[in-house]
């Protein structure tokens, strides 16, 4: 499995050749970025504002414990 920020700012997970799964942000923007926030917050960037999010935080201090992203082996793409 390979996680791919595509040019079109859509965020893919490919298997081989295939899309397993897509943010559906393509065409929301250019050098867009991934960023796992110290607060476990997944976001997509654009050039001017976040344009995706898990909208999963720990709180406003952060994480006691680091967040980490794992995709694993049944195609499951994971926030710890």
């Amino acid at each position: 499995y390979k996680l791919i920020m595509q040019n079109d700012c859509n965020l893919v997970l490919y298997y081989g050749n295939i899309a397993k799964w897509s943010s559906r942000t393509n065409g929301k923007g250019l050098l867009c970025k991934i960023i796992l926030q110290s607060d476990g917050n997944l976001v997509i960037y654009n050039e001017v504002q976040s344009i995706w999010h898990t909208n999963t935080y720990c709180g406003v201090e952060g994480c006691i414990v680091p967040s980490f992203l794992s995709i694993q082996n049944d195609c499951n793409i994971v926030l710890y």
